[in-house]
C-alpha cells in the first residue's frame, strides 16, 4: 500500500482519516530528521501551504517525491508559486474525498513514471556501456581478421590479384607473380591483357563490360614471362562502390599440368573405349559361334534320335515285309505287302522332308515380313487337303471374316499345313474339323493379336504331353500320340519366329484344339529366342 507523508501540525487528524478512508496508508512526522535517514519509503507527501513547510518542501522536491499542496479558499497565487518550485498538484480546503483521491492518484502515477524513467535510464546506460565494449572488441577482432586475411592471401598457394577497370594490376600476391614468372614488384602496374595469349584476349575483355555476367570459373590461355604457354583457371568478381564497378578482384590457379594429364586420360579413355567396343564385338561373335555350335550339337542329337527311332522303324518294317514278299506265291498277298512297304516308304519321305524343313527354319535368325491375308492362306492350304478329306469322308469348316491381314513371312503356311494335316490324320473317318480365325476383342493387351485355331475330333492329347508335344529336344512316351513330333516342332519354331505362341487344349468331349496366336503387326524385338537343351537363348 502506498505511503503518504503528513506533517503532525494543524488539523492533521481529519486529513489522516480521509486518506485512510480512500485506501492509502498515511504516516505522520514532526521533524525532518525522521525521514532524512531514508529508512521510510515515501510515495507522496501532502503539505499545508499555510504552515512553515519550506524546509520539508525543498527536501522532498529534491528527493523527487510528489508533493501535493493544500491551499485555502482557492488561493491560486500560492498554488502557482509552489507549482513553479516543484509541487506536483494542489487541493483547496475544504478538501473533498474525491478531490483528494484524484490528486493522490495523479501524484502516485507521476512517482511511478519517475521511477520507470530512472530504471530506463539505468538500462540505457548499461546497454551503451556494453555497446561501447562490444564495438571495441569488434574493432579489435576486425583488425586481427584483416591481418589474418592479408597473411592468408599473401601465403596462399593460389594467385590473388586486384585490377582496375582498365586492366592495370594494382595488387598481386607472391603466388600470382610466380605463376607468370615475375617478381611481385614488376607485375604490379602491368596490364592484365599483356599476360593473356592473343587467342583468348577477347574473353578477358568481356570482363570489363558492365553488362557481362562473369562465370564462376573459366579457363584462359596465358603467356609467362619466358614466353611459355600456360592455362590458368580464373575466378573473378567485381568490386563495387556507390553502385559502380571500380575494380575487379580474382583468384588464379595454374592448371597446365592438370589439363595435360586430363588430355592424356581422355586419350587413354578413348583407347579403352575402342578396345571395349572391339571386345564386345568379339564377345558377341563368340556368343554367336557358341550358339551355332550348341544348335549344331543339338541338331546332331536330333538327327541321331531320328535315325535311331523314327527312320529305323519303317526301314525295319520294309526289310521284313520285303523278305516275306520274296517268298510269297500269291499275287494278292504280294500286293498287300507292297502296300505296307509303300506306306512305310512314304513315312520315310515325310520324315526326311520334315527334318529338312526343321533344319532350314532353325538356321533362320530373322525373316522378311510383308502384309499377307491369313484367310487367303488358310483357303489355299485347305484346298490342298481336299482329296484326303474326301478319301476319309471328312468335313472341314473355315470360320472368320472374309479377309484378315497380318505382317508375316509366306513360310507361315507351313504352320497351318502341319496342323490341318495332323487333324485329318488323327481324326476318325466321317469326322469334322473346324478352322477358325478370331481377331483381338478390343482389350489393349490383345487388340493387335490374331488367333487361328484348328479343332478336331481325334484321339486328343493327354495333359502330361501338352507342352512336350511341341518339343523335339526330348523323347516322350508315345502311348496315344502318333508321329515323330517333327511337324509340331516346325510349327512352334515358325510361330516363335513371328513372335507368336502356340498351345493345345482339349476339345470336349473328344479331340484337341490347337491355337496359334500371331501379332497383326511386327513387334520391335530385342532378339529372337530359341530353346536349346531346354534353355532359351537370345539370337
Amino acid at each position: 500500500m502506498s505511503q503518504i507523508l503528513l506533517l503532525k501540525r494543524g488539523n492533521y487528524k481529519n486529513l489522516f482519516e480521509k486518506i485512510k478512508k480512500i485506501g492509502y496508508s498515511p504516516f505522520l512526522i514532526s521533524k525532518l530528521d525522521e525521514i532524512k535517514k531514508g529508512e521510510i519509503s515515501i510515495d507522496c507527501a501532502i503539505l499545508d501551504a499555510s504552515q512553515n513547510i519550506k524546509t520539508f518542501f525543498n527536501f522532498l522536491v529534491k528527493k523527487e517525491v510528489p508533493v501535493i499542496i493544500i491551499i485555502k479558499n482557492n488561493d491560486l497565487n500560492t498554488a502557482l508559486q509552489f507549482l513553479k518550485r516543484g509541487a506536483y498538484d494542489f487541493v483547496s480546503e475544504p478538501i473533498s474525498e474525491e478531490a483528494l483521491l484524484i490528486a493522490l492518484e495523479r501524484a502516485l502515477e507521476r512517482k511511478r513514471l519517475i521511477e520507470e524513467r530512472k530504471r530506463t535510464d539505468r538500462l540505457i546506460d548499461e546497454y551503451m556501456k556494453n555497446v561501447d565494449k562490444k564495438v571495441e572488441e569488434l574493432a579489435k577482432d576486425l583488425k586481427e581478421s584483416e591481418q589474418r586475411y592479408k597473411e592468408l592471401i599473401e601465403n596462399s598457394g593460389d594467385g590473388f590479384f586486384v585490377m582496375d577497370m582498365k586492366g592495370i594490376i594494382v595488387y598481386a600476391n607472391e603466388s600470382f607473380s610466380k605463376i607468370f614468372g615475375y617478381s611481385k614488384g614488376k607485375i604490379i602496374g602491368k596490364n592484365m591483357l599483356l599476360l593473356i595469349h592473343p587467342e583468348d584476349v577477347s574473353k578477358i575483355k568481356k570482363i570489363f563490360r558492365r553488362d557481362y555476367k562473369i562465370p564462376p570459373l573459366f579457363e584462359i590461355k596465358c603467356i609467362k614471362k619466358d614466353k611459355r604457354e600456360i592455362f590458368i583457371q580464373f575466378n573473378m568478381n567485381r568490386i563495387k562502390k556507390g553502385g559502380n564497378c571500380v575494380k575487379i578482384q580474382g583468384i588464379a590457379r595454374d592448371v597446365t599440368l592438370l589439363k595435360k594429364k586430363s588430355e592424356e586420360l581422355e586419350k587413354l579413355n578413348h583407347e579403352l573405349f575402342l578396345r571395349q567396343e572391339k571386345l564386345v564385338a568379339l564377345t558377341h561373335e563368340l556368343e554367336k559361334k557358341n550358339f551355332e555350335l550348341a544348335r549344331a550339337n543339338n541338331f546332331k542329337d536330333i538327327f541321331l534320335d531320328i535315325m535311331r527311332h523314327d527312320l529305323l522303324n519303317p526301314v525295319g518294317i520294309i526289310l521284313g515285309i520285303t523278305r516275306i514278299a520274296m517268298e510269297e506265291d500269291s499275287v494278292e498277298k504280294i500286293k498287300e505287302e507292297l502296300e505296307i512297304i509303300y506306306r512305310n516308304a512314304e513315312k520315310l519321305r515325310e520324315l526326311i522332308e520334315s527334318a529338312s524343313t526343321l533344319a532350314k527354319i532353325e538356321s533362320y535368325s530373322q525373316l522378311t515380313f510383308k502384309t499377307l491375308d491369313i484367310m487367303k492362306i488358310l483357303r489355299k492350304v485347305i484346298k490342298q487337303f481336299e482329296p484326303l478329306l474326301k478319301e476319309k469322308n471328312m468335313a472341314l469348316v473355315l470360320t472368320g471374316k472374309k479377309t484378315c491381314y497380318i505382317e508375316a513371312n509366306p513360310i507361315i503356311e507351313e504352320v497351318f499345313s502341319n496342323l490341318i494335316s495332323n487333324a485329318i490324320k488323327y481324326s476318325p473317318e466321317g469326322g469334322k474339323i473346324i478352322v477358325g480365325v478370331e481377331e483381338g476383342k478390343g482389350e489393349e493387351e490383345y487388340e493387335n493379336e490374331v488367333i487361328i485355331y484348328v479343332k478336331d475330333e481325334g484321339i486328343g492329347v493327354p495333359d502330361e504331353y501338352k507342352k512336350g508335344i511341341f518339343e523335339r529336344f526330348k523323347r516322350i512316351k508315345k502311348e496315344g500320340v502318333k508321329g515323330s513330333g517333327l511337324g509340331l516342332a516346325i510349327v512352334k519354331r515358325l510361330v516363335e519366329l513371328h513372335n507368336g505362341r502356340v498351345w493345345v487344349e482339349d476339345n470336349k468331349p473328344r479331340g484337341s484344339i490347337f491355337y496359334v496366336e500371331l501379332p497383326k503387326q511386327r513387334r520391335k524385338l530385342k532378339g529372337l529366342s530359341s530353346k536349346i537343351n531346354g534353355k532359351y537363348q537370345e539370337i
